[in-house]
């Protein structure tokens, strides 16, 4: 065996170690073997540079963008990862951070695709995030290790400096990335531009060495690879939209007539002005729970806007007692007919804005009804919850839709082709328009009008495939609104004043 050539080091060493490190005749239980080398570098290094470009930020561009980067990865760790325990080390990695991949594409094809935000403060999503970096660092750490055993395999004089110029590149990539500094641009484009030309230059001197490295055992082909990672994504996204998209509604037919049980107390609340069409939608424990009524404040809204044209609103306030004031407060949606619909639809309620600081000595809860007569259905609304959350907001000058409060959300689905559509959130509150005097007649109208008219939001889905799939309460609390953007949801801005000195003389209306 000759002398080896000199160690190439500076700028070009990472491109051709092997040419210059490497023994001009290989040994024969090396020389005698396939060489997958180039290839395999190949795929991985390309996999790595296409990490680390930022496309325009859309779902479908990510996916895509996500699946030829794992892709390239495993393809490229599968061939090496026979070769020694380093490139084993970043198979297995490669393999987990596939995993995760799949599991957050999955997650995309559901409604609960944001779940993670619910379930973890914003400090923790930024731990996870810095650990998903360390560990495709510590990918690149092995990719070094691994060539350096190779080339100590090979008689060569170990020479990988090139990798540890592109580790601490990308160490500081992440150090300004959480420093948010904003021309961290130019810095990616660099290291892509690097990382492309070395591949294109490292790939011709590694065809030029002839260097063969002892490829793993075939136990998983590539067409096994390659069909089971796209089976996962395309089958279990398939799945995700279609069975996993919606509320699991849990819908019975009308229960028989309870009115017997309920006929005192509907006398007295029809005898108040309690609109009769919403009384007949009320369960039985709404019903009697209005027992010792004294009197019913009741306004009624229509809005016009495309997708949801008419959706009329009744807000109705059974006043229990007034010392101390305890409301029993009815929402009354009807929605208009649609044919077809997949998904999820939501009212928000922001009590703080709403009704002002008061005690809730009733949680929220609701029902949906669809249909009439001989085919009316009713369910539950399963998901009611109370969060906090700040809302990204779209702002031209002094106008900004941004919101940060407490909020709770009646979320629930309608089935396909429904009818007659309609439902009610109910809740009861202690002291609501606190600090408030109904005594003040106008002045008390304005009051109620200027503080307390913009916390009833109705959410609802106009478009039945979306990707990634949101619920409507998901979109509402992560999704920046804007005007010129087409959304999969329809957001209406709600009244809701109950006490009114002077009754109008005709429902609101409010076109959109």
């Amino acid at each position: 065996m000759s002398e080896n050539k000199p160690s190439v080091s500076g700028e070009d060493s990472f491109d051709a170690f092997l040419s210059a490190n490497l023994p001009e005749e290989a040994a024969p239980d090396i020389s005698s073997r396939v060489t997958p080398w180039a290839d395999a570098l190949r795929l991985i290094l390309l996999s790595i540079g296409l990490s680390l470009i930022s496309f325009p930020n859309h779902p479908v561009v990510g996916i895509i963008q996500g699946s030829v980067i794992h892709t390239l990865s495993l393809l490229g760790w599968n061939r090496l990862r026979g070769e020694n325990k380093d490139f084993q080390c970043g198979w297995i990695l490669a393999f987990i951070r596939a995993g995760l991949f799949l599991f957050d594409a999955l997650l995309k094809s559901t409604i609960w695709s944001n779940i993670l935000n619910d379930l973890l403060s914003s400090e923790s999503l930024l731990i996870l995030g810095i650990i998903s970096s360390l560990v495709f660092l510590y990918q690149l750490v092995c990719l070094r290790n691994g060539i350096a055993a190779v080339q100590k395999k090979a008689g060569a004089e170990e020479d990988t400096s090139a990798f540890h110029l592109l580790i601490g590149a990308y160490v500081i990539i992440l150090l300004l990335a959480l420093l948010n500094v904003g021309w961290i641009a130019i810095i990616w484009v660099i290291v892509v531009i690097a990382g492309l030309v070395s591949v294109s230059r490292l790939s011709h001197t590694l065809d030029e060495a002839g260097y063969a490295i002892s490829p793993a055992p075939v136990t998983v082909t590539t067409g096994t690879l390659l069909g089971t990672f796209f089976g996962i994504l395309v089958i279990g996204s398939l799945i995700g939209v279609l069975f996993f998209s919606s509320y699991h509604m849990k819908w019975t037919a009308a229960a028989p007539d309870m009115q017997a049980n309920t006929a005192a107390v509907r006398k007295d609340l029809l005898a108040l002005d309690f609109p009769e069409s919403v009384l007949d939608d009320l369960t039985e424990e709404d019903i009697l729970a209005c027992d010792g009524a004294v009197s019913v404040m009741h306004q009624e809204y229509f809005y016009y806007t495309d997708g949801l044209d008419p959706l009329e609103l009744e807000c109705i306030a059974v006043v229990l007692s007034e010392n101390p004031r305890i409301w029993k407060i009815f929402y009354h949606l009807s929605l208009p007919d649609e044919e077809h619909y997949h998904g999820t639809d939501a009212l928000e309620i922001r009590p703080l804005l709403q009704l002002g600081p008061c005690k809730f000595t009733e949680e929220p809860h609701g029902r949906i009804l669809v249909g009439q007569n001989e085919s009316l259905k009713t369910a539950s609304i399963p998901s009611v919850t109370h969060t906090y959350y700040d809302q990204p907001g779209f702002s031209i000058g002094p106008f900004s839709t941004a919101f940060s409060g407490e909020a709770y959300f009646a979320s629930f689905s309608l089935p396909n082709g429904y009818q007659n559509a309609r439902g009610y959130v109910t809740l009861t509150a202690e002291d609501p328009y606190g600090g408030i005097d109904f005594a003040w007649g106008r002045r008390a109208d304005e009051l109620i009008y200027q503080r307390y008219t913009q916390g009833l939001f109705y959410i609802h889905q106009k478009s039945p495939w979306h990707y990634p799939v949101q619920s409507a309460e998901s979109f509402r609390k992560y999704s920046a609104y804007s005007p010129f953007h087409d959304s999969p949801f329809i957001t209406v801005q709600l009244q809701g004043s109950w006490f009114l000195t002077e009754p109008l003389d005709s429902p609101w209306e409010m076109h959109l």
